[in-house]
């Protein structure tokens, strides 16, 4: 009886705390998500992880922001299916999605691009109180791409007004961000065979006792609606992943019998079991690239990206099938994204400096080659090669000027 006296008396008081306002600081922990492809062209879709790179890096040369990282930011959110964009009206979820990331703000947007103009749509969101604070929209030359992103990093940084509203969100409108950091240490609390179970689970009465000063009736409908919403996006369990596998065994012994239809109707079973795994889309993707299915390659080659955006193979090939498919721009724009991820990969600049030369760009080849002579001083083939764009400029000269 003495405990549950005890008990009413914290929950009772608790619904009688007053609302307490957070100070405004001058330190927040940043998260950028995808930025989502409105272009309808699926060719597009590396952008929605370049812009988010380098939003995300240029970002961290400001001293006001810790950025998660997007491995954390993938291991937390893409296996339970959430996402800003369709959430940008659910204030819990924005809060609980920003508890998972352990963030004070959420970045994400979305972008298009028509007639060689690139627009991006920038959304700061509050993830503690969960609703958008603003909205940025520049355009630009798609080989602008990394001055619009200045432009929209100075535009956040500098915009004073909205980090003095950040900071003014009540203690209360956090419980669902709460919920997500529990969540999240939960997760990172358990090993790895049992993280499936922890980040479904919500410590109730730990959950009570660390938020005394949050009304009764909003946390439990806070926690009932986290539940629900924990339960509709589990995360995959021993018995889908293994058999996933089995699916996937099974269409590579259809493989190599030669019926492909079946294979990837197994293959397809596979990912719908484990989509997070990118072992499964690179071996898909060779597949259809080996029967010329260059659409469906390419579309596995950007579920790679998506789970790993530093996968340097996925961006290689997708280049491989634009210099199959003679659209050599884009060739080139896939091997520039390599080489900003790997910039000591000596092939790369070889296949680079070839793009250009086939799309008759001879002075950007040269430009590359002597970039990658910079860093493997004396190599045989970009010598060779580079001798060889001299010649071609030499000889076309009088275009050159033309122009």
């Amino acid at each position: 009886m003495r405990t549950f006296l005890i008990l009413f008396f914290i929950f009772f008081t608790a619904d009688c705390f007053c609302e307490e306002p957070f100070a405004a600081r001058n330190f927040y922990n940043v998260s950028v998500f995808n930025f989502y492809n409105e272009t309808g062209d699926e060719k597009f879709d590396v952008l929605q992880y370049s812009i988010r790179e380098k939003l995300h890096n240029e970002l961290k040369k400001s001293d006001k922001f810790n950025l998660v990282s997007p491995k954390k930011i993938n291991d937390r959110i893409l296996k339970r299916n959430l996402d800003i964009r369709n959430n940008l009206k659910q204030p819990r979820i924005l809060q609980y999605i920003g508890g998972l990331v352990n963030s004070d703000i959420l970045i994400a947007g979305e972008f298009v691009f028509d007639k060689d103009l690139l627009t991006i749509r920038t959304y700061l969101i509050d993830a503690v109180e969960g609703r958008l604070m603003r909205h940025y929209r520049y355009s630009g030359q798609l080989q602008q791409i990394d001055v619009i992103i200045k432009r929209v990093v100075s535009e956040i940084d500098s915009d004073t007004d909205t980090w003095r509203k950040i900071g003014g969100f009540t203690q209360k409108n956090s419980l669902a961000h709460h919920i997500g950091e529990m969540v999240a240490q939960n997760e990172e609390d358990q090993s790895e065979n049992n993280s499936t179970y922890a980040s479904r689970k919500i410590n109730i009465p730990r959950l009570f006792f660390t938020t005394l000063n949050y009304p009764l009736n909003f946390k439990l409908q806070c926690i009932k609606e986290i539940n629900n919403l924990l339960n509709q996006n589990i995360a995959n369990s021993k018995l889908k992943n293994w058999i996933g596998w089995v699916y996937f065994w099974l269409g590579e012994k259809s493989y190599t019998e030669n019926d492909t239809a079946k294979a990837f109707k197994y293959w397809d079973k596979t990912l719908e079991l484990i989509p997070e795994n990118e072992f499964f889309y690179m071996r898909i993707a060779r597949a259809y690239t080996s029967l010329k299915q260059y659409d469906e390659a390419k579309q596995m080659y950007f579920s790679c990206i998506h789970i790993n955006p530093d996968n340097i193979k996925a961006y290689t090939e997708i280049s491989n099938i634009y210099f199959e498919q003679k659209i050599y721009n884009l060739a080139v724009f896939y091997l520039g994204l390599a080489i900003e991820r790997a910039p000591a990969e000596r092939n790369l600049y070889l296949q680079l400096a070839q793009a250009y030369i086939l799309s008759k760009h001879y002075d950007k080849a040269v430009s590359i080659l002597e970039k990658g002579l910079k860093i493997f001083p004396g190599n045989i083939k970009m010598n060779n090669m580079l001798k060889r764009c001299n010649r071609q400029i030499t000889v076309t000269q009088p275009a050159f000027n033309n122009n």
